[in-house]
């Protein structure tokens, strides 16, 4: 049984050694290049394929030309998963995992119970990002300005308003007598909402 070889020779470059190719419905490309530099595998099942790898029926196809990965079930570059967990980067610039929250609206949403805030005007703008039940105590001849974005809704209480006249920002008054605006008598209750480009107040009434 011989135990050693000497004076065997291989007359092969690497490319022909290392490379495995039964055409363009197999595994083709070569490990290492003719010149033994590593080149990326690829496994391939159409000859048309230019990614490093793509694996065809349930396909992986891997870094396009311009290098970028890509999953695909059907050569389109569409991602199908019954769920993707990205815990940090981006995607199309928006931050994953990042302490800042990102713009966006819920399509369903629902609460036990629901804290709307509550918020001393001490100015004369209302908007609905201070909290939706806001209160003022009138000081003076008060103009009201609104900065109410459409789907915006504000319960505001007045109290003074006996003593100190109110002018309303521009807006549709929905009464029993159609728009016209509320006559105040001191401790007032008037809702305020938004719908698209249009301001709509109720008056609650009062409680004095």
């Amino acid at each position: 049984m011989a135990t050693s070889l000497t004076g065997l020779t291989i007359a092969s470059t690497y490319a022909q050694l290392l490379h495995i190719d039964a055409g363009p419905t197999a595994v083709e490309k070569t490990l290492y290049s003719g010149t033994g530099v590593a080149t990326a595998l690829k496994l391939s099942t159409d000859s048309a394929s230019v990614g490093n790898i793509r694996l065809s029926g349930n396909t992986i196809h891997t870094l396009d030309t311009d290098g970028n990965l890509v999953l695909s079930p059907d050569g389109t570059g569409a991602v199908v998963a019954a769920k993707v967990d990205i815990n940090g980067g981006t995607i199309d610039g928006v931050v994953i995992g990042d302490s800042t929250a990102e713009a966006g609206a819920f399509t369903s949403l629902s609460a036990n119970h629901l804290n709307e805030g509550v918020y001393e005007l001490t100015g004369t703008d209302i908007d609905a990002t201070n909290g939706s039940i806001q209160y003022k105590t009138l000081a003076a001849t008060t103009t009201f300005t609104e900065s109410l974005t459409s789907g915006d809704n504000v319960l505001l209480r007045i109290s003074g308003a006996n003593t100190y006249p109110v002018t309303w920002p521009t807006m549709t008054w929905v009464t029993p007598d159609g728009d016209l605006a509320p006559a105040l008598v001191g401790d007032d209750v008037v809702v305020i909402w938004k719908e698209g480009t249009t301001v709509y107040g109720a008056y609650a009434g009062n409680y004095l």
